[in-house]
């Protein structure tokens, strides 16, 4: 008989192992396995996955694949300094390293900001983000040369995709929820305005009150059905000359807001010679914005005169939905920076 501890053979009929003393008694040996408790949450994980008839996946091949990747330990207190980069360097007391990285991140924001919106900026932002991903890989270090050259390209390129994903994006959708950056290039924009201005417009929390009279809005315009007046999709920048509840009425070319012609930054940004009769009452949440040019966003213009005028109501009335928010700002060129009117 074998013994279970030495695995000594022992003569038959022998209840104690002649080398070791081990009982030799198989009821002394416990031959039931541990049992996991019900209480664990992997128990209850594992349960509920086999519950929906679906086979568990091995994932061992992951688990070998990071510690592959890293046999090294890793300096886990530097990689959450990373969130700026160069200050996990700065941890670990490599200071070139991390003076580098940081001050090459700050200029290139920096770069990006002071040309947003225009095609250098959005280059800068992405070599911003690059260098990050790149402070993160450093902080890796020997662990890296345990790999072949792809598997480090594809590290390198799921470190960028997961900081843009997981810091730069939500970061530019906070900042597009106080002011939003627009290109006039991309525009048909009425006012005094060059092809190679930028501008700054106020997003939902940093809107000041309800919109006025005179106020010079960015917009949405949606495509109308087909019809005689073709008002093309897009956005736009104009002025706002009826706010909920006025009366506008505008008489070949004449204009009227509750029996008033409007004064100064009231009027529209150019005049309008539409033939036709146009009246306006305008809802709760109704606003009235004239095309400074009729070219704007409505396109060719024909038909029976009530099909005109109602396409014509229907281009000019604004649903507050539609408007983005106030331009206020100017950021380029430098020599015109500024406030807007």
């Amino acid at each position: 008989m074998q013994c279970a501890a030495c695995h000594f053979e022992n003569l038959p009929g022998l209840r104690t192992c002649a080398r070791c003393a081990s009982p030799l008694v198989l009821g002394s040996v416990a031959i039931a396995p541990p049992r996991a408790s019900r209480l664990r949450l992997r128990t209850r994980l594992s349960r509920a996955w086999n519950g929906l008839g679906v086979p568990v996946p091995d994932l061992g091949w992951i688990v070998g694949a990071v510690r592959r990747l890293a046999p090294e330990p890793l300096p886990w207190a530097a990689l959450a300094c990373s969130v700026v980069p160069g200050l996990g360097q700065l941890r670990i007391r490599q200071w070139l390293a991390g003076a580098l990285f940081l001050s090459a991140w700050t200029g290139l924001l920096i770069a990006s900001v002071a040309v947003v919106g225009s095609g250098a900026g959005a280059l800068w932002w992405w070599l911003a983000i690059s260098v990050h991903a790149s402070a993160v890989l450093h902080l890796f270090g020997s662990n890296l040369n345990y790999t072949g050259a792809l598997t480090r390209l594809l590290f390198g390129l799921v470190a960028f995709v997961g900081l843009y994903l997981a810091a730069y994006r939500p970061l530019a959708g906070l900042v597009s929820r106080f002011a939003v950056v627009m290109p006039v290039g991309s525009l048909d924009a009425p006012f005094e305005a060059g092809t190679n201005d930028v501008l700054l417009i106020e997003g939902p929390w940093l809107r000041r009150g309800p919109l006025e009279r005179g106020d010079l809005v960015f917009r949405e315009v949606r495509p109308s059905r087909p019809g005689p007046v073709l008002v093309r999709a897009g956005h736009v920048v104009d002025r706002i000359v009826g706010i909920p509840r006025d009366v506008v009425v505008f008489h070949y070319g004449g204009l009227k807001v509750n029996g008033q012609v409007p004064q100064g930054r009231g009027r529209p940004l150019s005049d309008v010679t539409w033939p036709i009769d146009l009246e306006w009452q305008l809802g709760p949440d109704e606003f009235v914005v004239f095309p400074s040019r009729a070219s704007q966003y409505l396109g060719a213009i024909s038909g029976h005169e009530n099909e005109v005028r109602g396409g014509l109501l229907d281009a000019c009335r604004v649903a507050r939905h539609e408007i983005v928010g106030r331009v206020f700002w100017r950021l380029r060129p430098w020599s015109r920076f500024g406030a807007v009117e």
